[in-house]
C-alpha cells in the first residue's frame, strides 16, 4: 500500500509541501493533491487498494516511495471520522509513515473561514461564527460530523486529533512539523522529512520560495465570468477529450480552486473577548499535544502578547 501520507492539517501549508515532495525523484504522488481513499467505500471493498494504486501510481518509477496528501484526514468526513480513517490506515499500511503540519490554530481557523467566505458558504462574521462554534454542542457536532463551516475550531484541536492517530501508529511513524518553519526555512523542514522517510540526501530543486496557495476572501473571477468559463469547458472542451475527460476535468478543477483566489492578507478582525476564549480553548488542547511530545509554540506567543492562558 502507500509508504506515507500527509494527513494535515487543512490550511496549514500542505499544498506547498505536496508540491515540494512531488518533484523529488524518489517520491511518487497522485497528480491531484487530495485524492480520497481511506474515507471512501473503496477502502473497504475487495481489491480496492489495488485499484487505487493502479489508478494513481501505475506509472511510478520502480522503488519510489508512494505517498499522498489529504489534509482532511485530520478533520474527518461524513463517511468516516478521524478514528475510522486512522483505523483503516493502520490496517492497510501498518508500517506507513504519517506527516502532520501544525499551524497556530487561531490563524488556521481564520484561514478556513476566509475560504468558506470566498466559496459563498459563510455569511457570519468570524466573531459570530467562533462564538457559536465554541458552544459545547457545536464542538461535539463539528467533531462528529465535520462540514466546511462547522469545523473551523475543531480542526485546530491537534492534541485530540494526533492522540487518535497515536492509538493506531507508534510515535516513530508520525512526524510533526510546524507551518511557520515551512514558511521560514523550507529546506530544513524538507531535510527532516527526508530523514524521516529514509530518503538519500541531496539538494531540493523545487521552488522553495514559492507560496503555492495564497488565502483570500474573494475570487479573481466574478461569479458570471466563472459560470461562463465552466459552462464553456463543459460544452466545448470536456466532450472533445473522450476517455481523458474525467481526469483532465478533475485536474482543471484542482487548478482553478487554487488559482481563482484574490490574495488577501488583510487581517480578520477578532474581538478581544473572542480571542481570549479561543486561546483558553486551545491552551487546553496544547496540554494534550505537549503530553504526546509535540510542540505548541503558539501558546508561548499568545502569552508574550498579554495575560493569555498558558499551556502547561
Amino acid at each position: 500500500m502507500l509508504d506515507f501520507v500527509v494527513i494535515g492539517g487543512q490550511k496549514g501549508g500542505t499544498t506547498s509541501l505536496w508540491r515540494y515532495l512531488c518533484v523529488h525523484p524518489s517520491i511518487a504522488m497522485p497528480e491531484l493533491k487530495e485524492e480520497p481513499f481511506f474515507c471512501t467505500d473503496e477502502a473497504l471493498a475487495p481489491g480496492g487498494a489495488e485499484r487505487f494504486l493502479l489508478a494513481h501510481f501505475g506509472d511510478a518509477p520502480a522503488g519510489a516511495l508512494l505517498g499522498k496528501a489529504t489534509p482532511q484526514y485530520m478533520r474527518g468526513f461524513e463517511e468516516a471520522d478521524v478514528e475510522e480513517i486512522a483505523r483503516r490506515m493502520a490496517a492497510a499500511m501498518p508500517d506507513g509513515r504519517l506527516i502532520a503540519l501544525l499551524r497556530d490554530p487561531i490563524d488556521r481557523a481564520v484561514s478556513q473561514y476566509r475560504m468558506s467566505v470566498r466559496r459563498g458558504l459563510e455569511s457570519r462574521s468570524f466573531d459570530a461564527a467562533a462564538t457559536e462554534l465554541l458552544e459545547p454542542e457545536q464542538l461535539a457536532a463539528g467533531r462528529r460530523r465535520p462540514t466546511e463551516t462547522n469545523s473551523y475550531l475543531v480542526q485546530g484541536e491537534y492534541g485530540r486529533l494526533l492522540a487518535i492517530y497515536r492509538k493506531h501508529f507508534p510515535a516513530r511513524q508520525l512526524h510533526v512539523e510546524l507551518t511557520a518553519d515551512l514558511d521560514c526555512e523550507p529546506a530544513r523542514v524538507l531535510d527532516r522529512i527526508r530523514t524521516f522517510l529514509e530518503l538519500d540526501p541531496g539538494p531540493w530543486t523545487a521552488g522553495l520560495d514559492i507560496r503555492y496557495h495564497r488565502g483570500g476572501r474573494e475570487r479573481l473571477l466574478d461569479r458570471e465570468t466563472r459560470r461562463e468559463l465552466l459552462e464553456f469547458m463543459s460544452e466545448n472542451v470536456w466532450p472533445a477529450l473522450g476517455e481523458r475527460s474525467h481526469r483532465v476535468q478533475r485536474l482543471f478543477g484542482g487548478f482553478l480552486e487554487i488559482w481563482d483566489v484574490k490574495p488577501d492578507d488583510e487581517p480578520i478582525r477578532i474581538s478581544g473577548a473572542t480571542r481570549s476564549r479561543l486561546e483558553k480553548h486551545y491552551a487546553a488542547d496544547a496540554n494534550i499535544l505537549n503530553a504526546l511530545g509535540y510542540p505548541a509554540p503558539w501558546t508561548r506567543a499568545w502569552s508574550e502578547r498579554g495575560d493569555s492562558p498558558k499551556a502547561r
